[in-house]
């Protein structure tokens, strides 16, 4: 298909195209919304969970991620980023994340990976998203994300000990 046939297409298939990705967004954020709100955070005192938000960039893919505010004992003010995305760099498909925002201090932090089925990544590479140490786990299938979502809040909440 060339270019011209490609906008052909696309001027036919716009509104039913979009229509999808939309009610596809609204879904998922509904889908982490209730899986936030359902997270076990002991650690935390004073919570507030924030609304599910798309966003994406053309070097790091799409995200649906949800901020999380509380208060920790020894830490003080506590915010955690969290959600599915989906990482050009990552063909295996999409992941559900969570690292720090605050306190500063755990940003970036070691974490022994032996057996573990959370995973790690740091942002050693240059990219634009916040720079820190990543927790991730595959999107499950079938999509249920409670459980998988809890453990990545519970292993970033180690840190806080």
């Amino acid at each position: 298909m060339n270019d011209e046939e490609f906008l052909e297409q696309g001027l036919n298939d716009y509104v039913e195209a979009k229509q999808t990705i939309d009610g596809f967004e609204k879904m998922l954020a509904a889908s982490l919304k209730e899986a936030v709100k359902n997270l076990e955070l002991k650690q935390l005192k004073k919570i507030k969970r924030g609304n599910p938000t798309p966003g994406k960039d053309d070097r790091n893919g799409y995200w649906l991620s949800v901020t999380i505010k509380g208060k920790a004992p020894k830490y003080g003010d506590v915010e955690i980023d969290c959600g599915i995305w989906w990482r050009n760099s990552e063909p295996t498909g999409p992941i559900l994340y969570a690292h720090f925002y605050k306190p500063v201090s755990k940003i970036n932090f070691a974490r022994n990976n032996k057996k573990n089925e959370v995973k790690i990544f740091d942002d050693g590479c240059g990219f634009d998203y916040p720079k820190g140490t990543y927790l991730f786990l595959p999107v499950p299938k079938p999509l249920k994300i409670n459980q998988p979502l809890n453990q990545l809040l519970e292993s970033l909440l180690q840190q806080l000990h």
